[in-house]
């Protein structure tokens, strides 16, 4: 029996220290599963300290003033105000005209005296502002590409004819020997063409150039037939260019340069209806006349019969001064450039039309600033920012 007692004894002996053994083992495996416990802490108290650190109002504040240096790279939101025709940015100190893109999104602002400075807003934000010599037309097309037409620039370079893109850089620039007549950009700001009016330089007179804004190149350069067109239609999806004539009449190119209209041109010539491009007034075949003898009568009845002349004669002495103007033996001569826009804007200023007077005394201006009209252009800027204010 005692046998009994003492073998049952060793056995619960052995079993307590196998126990004993296996627990200490576990409590090692543990130890080797947690990899340094108090780095596991450290990082725990590190965690909060960041989020302690967040939550304090004056790093919130060092945060802000961060978030502030970043939004002053951005552009810039300037007083802008709109007189009809015209925009007046307060802290660019900047008067001029302006137009939009056909999606109003883009704004282009130009100002052609005496400040020769365009500006580029996004709405309401200035995206680029810049200096450019005697801008005379500028358009923006919906994607922010714009062209600004300079001219007069020198005698043996009568204008320049400028395409940028909205960050501001230039992608074309042609200098022509001819003064520009008119120009467009296609909606999508992918095209952009210009016609000159005639010149002595047979290269650049009377010309039809068209841009691909793209690859950045003259595509090609031709003599339209029709002669200058008062605006244009871009289809850019059939690759049609439509130009449109004052008497409404249209005719078309193929974005290759090629005229689409020629069948119709000649049976217009072959039905007697050339004399219709053959433009007149009161009588006057503008193919035979003399524009030097004309301008010096036109001259001498602004200065001396200007306020006795009626409405109808106004009204036909303004267009032959405006046809005047696309002949070379007027817009080669500073002083008789100069003054045709002078007498222009009197007329119009006589006709109470006192923006478009303006826009020509301010063209007058650019050819020449001794052409007798600073004041009355001054007196005219004032009485249509004010007269705008009124309302």
């Amino acid at each position: 029996m005692l046998l009994l007692i003492g073998i049952l004894l060793i056995i619960l002996l052995i079993v307590l220290v196998l126990f004993f053994i296996n627990k200490k083992n576990n409590k090692k495996d543990i130890n080797k599963k947690v990899k340094n416990p108090v780095e596991k802490i450290t990082g725990t108290e590190d965690f909060k300290e960041k989020n302690k650190s967040i939550s304090n109002p004056e790093n919130n504040n060092k945060i802000n003033q961060n978030s502030n240096i970043k939004r002053r790279n951005l552009p810039y939101r300037k007083n802008i105000t709109f007189h009809g025709e015209y925009i007046d940015i307060d802290e660019l100190d900047f008067f001029g005209k302006f137009n939009k893109s056909p999606n109003n999104i883009y704004i282009l602002a130009y100002s052609e005296y005496p400040k020769n400075k365009y500006v580029l807003i996004k709405k309401e934000e200035i995206l680029i502002h810049g200096n450019i010599e005697r801008p005379s037309h500028a358009l923006v097309a919906n994607n922010g590409n714009f062209i600004i037409n300079n001219w007069g620039v020198s005698s043996n370079l009568r204008a320049i004819f400028t395409v940028f893109n909205k960050q501001g850089v230039k992608i074309i620039k042609e200098e022509l020997k001819a003064n520009i007549y008119n120009s467009g950009i296609s909606h999508d700001g992918r095209y952009a063409i210009c016609q000159t009016c005639r010149s002595k330089y047979e290269a650049d007179s009377n010309k039809l150039l068209f841009f691909d804004l793209i690859e950045n190149k003259l595509l090609w350069k031709t003599t339209p037939i029709p002669g200058p067109a008062e605006s244009y239609i871009f289809d850019t999806e059939n690759k049609i260019l439509t130009l449109i004539y004052k008497d409404h009449k249209e005719y078309s190119y193929n974005f290759s340069g090629d005229f689409l209209d020629q069948e119709q041109w000649e049976e217009e010539l072959s039905e007697n209806n050339k004399s219709e491009f053959i433009e007149k007034d009161n009588d006057i075949d503008w193919s035979n006349i003399d524009p030097s003898e004309l301008f010096e009568e036109l001259e001498e009845e602004n200065k001396t019969k200007l306020k006795k002349l009626s409405k109808e004669e106004s009204l036909n002495n303004l267009k032959k001064l405006r046809k005047l103007l696309n002949y070379e033996e007027i817009t080669e001569v500073k002083y008789k450039h100069a003054r045709t826009y002078r007498y222009i804007g009197e007329i119009l200023l006589e006709l109470d039309k006192k923006k478009e007077a303006l826009e020509n005394f301010e063209k007058a201006l650019q050819i020449s600033k001794r052409v007798g009209v600073k004041r009355i252009t001054k007196k005219l800027r004032k009485e249509l920012k004010n007269d705008k204010l009124k309302f």
